[in-house]
Formats: structure tokens, C-alpha cells, sequence
């Protein structure tokens, strides 16, 4: 039942007779009051302001893409990266740029990655993480290094669309108390 400023449920015509018995008023002035009384308490509140939507950038990347951190360089003839990581490297990059369609972010950003693996064989999601930020550069934001926090960590197996799932916030916008909070955990000199 509806709670009202005037009490839980009543009726305006039952607020009119409280009125108009306790307080003596005209019949037609209790009406007025008890229906005035009941559209306030009825009014819907103004809606708080809101921030700006945050939209972060969403894409996943399929799993053939990907590459370990393990593979990337030889050392042969000086380091050199192996084909293999150089060319998936550029396909993540290629497959960025066709899923991303801003502008790439500007000032701190997060990065959540969720690796959906095709079985249950073991594999570190943290390897796959030098080939993805360095193939973002310049497509998702301007260079790595505005990279200030990085969450990799795995989910289920997924035999059907085996996938790195990967969103980006710029700081502020993801988690305004972020700042500070790292700003806190930081060395005193």
C-alpha cells in the first residue's frame, strides 16, 4: 500500500472528513486541502543530477590471435622477434582497428581482460599481455605507457568462442576514487 506525507494509504476524501471533524473545516476546503496535500506527496522527486555516460571501449579478441609473451624474441643473431609473435602482433592490431571505432583514449587508462580459453589446459593470462597493450597503441589510446592499471584474470572454459573479452576506461571515468586511492598506496620518499 502507498505511504503518503499525510499517512499510509489514505484516500483524499478520507483526509477531507479528518480534516473537516478534527480541525472544523468547511467540506469543500478539507477536499481542496486533502487533494492538494495527496498530489504533493505523490509528486515524483527530481531525479539527481547525473555524470556523463561512460561509455567504455568493448571488444573481444579471438583466441587464435593471440600470442604468449613466451614466444617473443630469440636470441640468434642479437634479439629479434619471432615471426610468429610479429605477425599475430599485427593481427591484433588489424582486429583492433576493425572492432574499435572511437578515437583512442586520452590521460590514464584501466584495462580489464577476461580470457575465455578454449580447455582446461593450463596457460598463464599474463603472457598474452605485451603482444595485446603494445598492439593497442595508437588504436585504443596513444601509447601503453597510460596504461596505469591492468586486471588480467580467466573465466570458464569456452569450447564455442574461445576469446580474450578486453574493456577500457579511461581513470577518472571508470572509478572516480581510483586516483586517490593509488595516489595513498604509493612510496613515501
Amino acid at each position: 500500500m502507498p505511504h503518503s506525507a499525510t499517512g499510509p494509504g489514505l484516500s483524499p476524501d478520507a483526509i477531507a472528513r479528518q480534516l473537516s471533524s478534527r480541525f472544523g473545516t468547511t467540506p469543500e476546503r478539507a477536499r481542496d486541502l486533502a487533494h492538494r496535500l495527496a498530489r504533493q506527496s505523490l509528486a515524483p522527486e527530481p531525479a539527481p543530477e547525473l555524470p556523463p555516460t561512460v561509455t567504455p571501449v568493448r571488444f573481444d579478441i579471438p583466441w587464435p590471435l593471440l600470442v604468449s609473451d613466451n614466444r617473443r624474441a630469440s636470441i640468434t643473431q642479437g634479439v629479434r622477434l619471432w615471426r610468429t609473435y610479429a605477425q599475430r602482433k599485427a593481427g591484433l592490431a588489424a582486429h583492433a582497428q576493425r572492432c574499435i571505432a572511437t578515437a583512442p583514449l586520452g590521460g590514464p587508462v584501466v584495462l580489464c581482460a577476461t580470457a575465455h580459453a578454449p580447455s582446461r589446459r593450463r596457460f598463464d593470462v599474463g603472457n598474452f599481455r605485451k603482444a595485446v597493450t603494445d598492439a593497442l597503441n595508437g588504436i585504443a589510446y596513444a601509447d601503453d605507457s597510460q596504461l596505469v592499471l591492468e586486471i588480467w584474470h580467466r573465466a570458464d572454459v569456452d569450447r564455442d568462442r574461445p576469446r580474450l573479452d578486453v574493456v577500457l576506461w579511461r581513470l577518472n571515468d571508470a572509478m572516480p576514487w581510483l586516483p586517490s586511492l593509488l595516489d595513498s598506496l604509493a612510496p613515501v620518499p
